[in-house]
């Protein structure tokens, strides 16, 4: 090969192997829909739309998107599919569109939707190899207190109200809904769990707004009797929380979570569980639940104890998988079906096993990196094991999120058994009620806001804070103290108070803090600087081990400020990586009052669908970034509209692969994610042939002077 040859070959493979570099990798979000909303929320109150639902209502395969309106009304739209790069969004087509107001007796922002579910609610027939295609149910609930219930059609099958239940003067603050097909009684058609909860409104200013709203109405006599009408209803709203303070030993109930259970076919209660139930006469409570030889209770204890309910400490193994949990707005209230059983306990060689989940005692144990060691010969026995495993999924009911196809879900297996419990994700902590009875089985307090997970592994719970620019006081084991801004804290124990680690999630923040030694206007302009930022509820990235599995009994704390900069924490408090995203926000209020609020987002999700949290996803007011588990950004998407919630990673083309959808005042935006099959391995191929063409121009040419032959070596 002539040296002439080789420098071209060399040039033009490098070349197509830089022209690749250039590409987006191996997966990019590309713009695919959009549904413009009519009006303003200004215009219709206060209230926030709920997230999206992707569905498959009629099992036909195809995704339907399920959005409510401004104007009290639910919409079916279809999605398009994204088109070519550097389009941009394509309208999506409504296909059934329902008032609510009409469905119910309400009227105004009373019959806005607060919460949207679909799921199927029929059990699969025994016996069958290929499964059928299932028609989902919907079910609505509104600020009005009804809960609606729709066919595939969007036909109403049931309205049910629950205001009689709720005291007056009072607000929606948190709303779930779970659709499954478990029954409570044979013949029934699924089980609809709805679980609220509402504050107080401030009596006292709607009283001072009504006076001076009367002080300026000519019609007098009709404002006094209207002003009467009012007082009698006041009087009698007082009358009735008299009552249920009385009953429940002073607890304001309208500020507990309560849950409601109805059969999906026609509506028929099965059981509920409100507020007014949770508390009752703490003495007679001592004497008839709790041994009058257990010293161990102390009065706090013994205060808070539900009937039937036991300590979260006797399932701690079922609640860290139910982990990690956080709160941060009412769209991450939700139910979740899962597993509790009773934690075992062991002395001397089984203490090992304390927080070691049962299916894993005697079968497997973890080793000392995390990964598993055969134990009494059961994994050697491959056929076994996949027997096993194939009876714990068909013995398993289905869960409440709906599946792709319209097919009948099917419980995740990291429930570890037939479902049991419905596990309630609050403000105020986790709480575990019975799927057939609602019986209390255990309610953990969780301090809000943070992040609850088993960070470092150890079995113990774990709480994760980040601190915006203003100074804040931390509470340990050794009392309060201040903590520094744009600063994350990590605690242990339940209640935290043992400290894990800290750091800064600003970039520069630590040499500012420790090393920062100026004064005047420079100074003065940093703290100013610090004391605008603000940071997002962190979240947990599961560790991935040394052969690609994820370990999740591990995970990173991750962190992100309204300055776009987003950063990773190992278990031991080791920075890992601190990038710039450019996701930046700010939440300003005008001198008249009036001002935009944004929703950062900051979540760690998956690439496809069911798999393992690979993937970073954060958002702030214009854009969002996608960064792998080294911090590397993966993708940028340019918002359109700042969102009004954060977004929402979800599969609504059915491809198995991980979409976003963005929730704004005037509508909705579908971002797909698109698969670029031939770019990771044309450059490896690219690669190969660079080395090739090197090692062959080196064999070639690179030998040095060639050895004269000998006379008798010569052919004649």
């Amino acid at each position: 090969m002539r040296k002439r040859d080789f420098g071209v070959l060399l040039v033009a493979a490098f070349a197509v192997y830089f022209t690749l570099q250039d590409e987006q990798g191996p997966f990019s979000f590309r713009k695919a829909w959009y549904h413009h909303l009519d009006g303003d929320s200004w215009d219709y109150g206060a209230n926030e739309l709920p997230q999206p639902v992707v569905a498959d209502l009629n099992g036909d395969g195809e995704p339907e998107i399920l959005v409510a309106t401004h104007d009290a009304k639910l919409q079916v739209l279809q999605p398009r599919p994204p088109g070519r790069p550097g389009d941009g969004f394509a309208p999506a087509k409504v296909l059934i569109e329902v008032p609510l107001a009409m469905s119910t007796a309400q009227s105004g922002g009373s019959a806005k939707a607060a919460a949207i579910a679909a799921g199927t609610i029929d059990t699969p027939p025994g016996g069958e190899l290929v499964r059928p295609f299932y028609k989902q149910v919907v079910v609505v609930v509104t600020h009005g207190w009804h809960v609606l219930c729709f066919d595939h059609n969007l036909k109403l099958l049931w309205d049910r109200s629950i205001r009689e239940q709720m005291p007056h003067h009072t607000a929606m603050s948190e709303v779930a809904i779970h659709i499954s097909n478990h029954t409570v009684h044979k013949g029934d058609r699924g089980l609809i769990v709805v679980g609220v909860a509402s504050h107080l409104g401030d009596i006292s200013t709607h009283s001072a707004i009504s006076a001076s709203l009367d002080d300026a109405d000519p019609f007098d006599e009709e404002i006094e009797i209207e002003h009467a009408e009012r007082e009698r209803r006041r009087a009698a709203h007082n009358k009735r929380l008299e009552e249920l303070a009385d009953a429940s030993e002073g607890v304001d109930v309208s500020r507990h979570f309560s849950y409601y259970a109805w059969e999906g076919g026609a509506g028929s209660i099965r059981w509920k569980h409100e507020g007014k139930d949770f508390h009752r006469d703490a003495a007679a409570l001592a004497e008839q639940v709790i041994p009058q030889h257990n010293y161990r209770l102390n009065a706090a204890s013994l205060a808070g104890r539900h009937y039937g309910q036991t300590s979260c400490r006797d399932y701690r193994g079922s609640v860290l998988k139910s982990l990690p949990h956080r709160w941060t707005r009412r769209e991450d209230t939700r139910l979740a079906l899962s597993h509790f059983h009773h934690h075992k306990t062991g002395h001397g060689d089984r203490k090992q096993h304390l927080g070691t989940p049962p299916e894993r005692l005697g079968v497997q144990h973890m080793g000392r990196h995390g990964t598993t060691k055969g134990q009494q010969g059961t994994e050697d026995n491959k056929v076994a094991a996949a027997i096993s495993k194939l009876a714990s999924r068909a013995g398993s009911g289905a869960g409440g999120k709906p599946t792709a196809g319209g097919k009948a879900p099917v419980t995740p297996d990291e429930h570890f058994g037939k479902p049991n419990v419905l596990v309630a994700h609050l403000k105020e902590g986790i709480e575990a009620i019975h799927l057939y009875t609602g019986r209390t089985i255990c309610k953990l307090h969780l301090p809000n806001p943070g992040l609850h997970a088993d960070l470092n592994g150890d079995g113990v719970l774990d709480h994760a804070i980040a601190h915006g620019g203003k100074q804040n006081m931390d509470v340990g084991q050794t009392g309060h103290r201040r903590v520094p801004p744009c600063w994350a804290t990590v605690h242990s124990g339940q209640p935290p108070n043992q400290m894990l680690f800290n750091g800064t999630v600003c970039r520069g923040g630590s040499s500012f803090f420790g090393q920062h030694q100026g004064f005047g206007e420079e100074l003065r302009s940093e703290r100013w600087q610090l004391a605008a930022i603000e940071v997002a509820a962190p979240t947990a990235l599961p560790v991935v081990g040394r052969k690609g599995h994820v370990r999740r009994s591990r995970s990173w704390p991750i962190f992100a400020n309204s300055r776009g900069e987003v950063s990773a924490y190992d278990a031991s408090g080791a920075l890992q990586w601190q990038v710039t995203a450019g996701t930046s926000w700010t939440n300003s209020v005008g001198q008249d009052g009036e001002g935009h609020s944004v929703a950062p987002t900051l979540e760690a999700i998956p690439l496809r669908t069911g798999g393992a949290a690979v993937a970073v996803l954060a958002a702030g007011a214009h854009t969002a970034a996608l960064l792998s588990e080294h911090g590397h950004i993966l993708d940028h998407l340019e918002l359109p509209a700042p969102p009004l919630l954060p977004l929402l990673p979800v599969d609504f083309s059915f491809d198995r692969n991980t979409d976003i959808i963005l929730t704004t005042r005037n509508g909705y935006y579908g971002y797909q994610q698109v698969r670029h099959i031939g770019g990771v391995p044309f450059s490896a191929l690219m690669g190969c042939v660079i080395a090739v063409l090197v090692v062959l121009y080196a064999t070639k040419q690179g030998g040095g002077r060639k050895r004269k032959g000998r006379s008798t070596d010569r052919a004649d």
